[in-house]
């Protein structure tokens, strides 16, 4: 959804894109295209969409301004990648160690 259409919502001047909220946990769409298709990355964001919409207007009716709340949701994914991506460095440099005898084992 476009910013401008998003902010008319929040002004209360069009109905929310979702249904109501509720405490059930609405189950994400998996995948169903292959990895190096295409669209992958669109239907990921059309299966995240409704869940992440209200996730921020929780954060809104907390008190948090939209931009603020967008600006921590993409910090957030950010670090979530780097995290991901420095772990996966970690476990490939004690493979590489592994394989040259280099990693220290612990009593047996």
């Amino acid at each position: 959804m476009p910013i401008d259409a998003y902010r008319r919502y929040l002004a209360g001047l069009t109905a929310p894109p979702y249904p109501p909220f509720s405490e059930e946990v609405m189950p994400i769409s998996g995948p169903k295209r292959s990895p190096d298709h295409p669209d992958r990355l669109t239907d990921c964001e059309a299966a995240l969409e409704v869940e992440v919409f209200r996730l921020v207007d929780q954060a809104i009716e907390a008190g948090w301004d939209l931009e603020e709340v967008c600006v921590a949701v993409a910090s957030i994914s950010d670090h979530r990648v780097l995290a991901h991506l420095a772990d996966a460095d970690l476990h490939r440099r004690i493979a590489i160690a592994d394989s040259n005898g280099l990693v220290l084992r612990g009593p047996k």
